[in-house]
């Protein structure tokens, strides 16, 4: 990440690379940059020590912090009978 739009900020911390790409996605399609560091170095996968951070520059902080909440409530929902 470049310094262009401010300086890169911890958003979560989540237990796996899977996951923390998920957040990724939902948010760059949400027009917010944002980088997965931590999942993997060397070849080493370090998904078993819980510590993949979701990282967005500081000045999209607030706007990732709504976005995570609404992909937090939408994993809260109960799944329809449907699904």
């Amino acid at each position: 990440m470049s310094n262009e739009s401010g300086n890169p900020v911890v958003l979560t911390t989540v237990l796996t690379e899977g996951e923390a790409t998920l957040i990724q996605t939902e948010l760059e399609q949400n027009g917010i940059t944002a980088r997965v560091a931590g999942g993997e170095s060397g070849g080493f996968r370090f998904e078993a020590l819980g510590k993949v951070e979701v990282l967005v520059y500081e000045c999209d902080l607030e706007r990732a912090q709504a976005v995570l909440r609404a992909i937090e409530a939408r994993d809260d929902e109960p799944n329809s009978p449907d699904e």
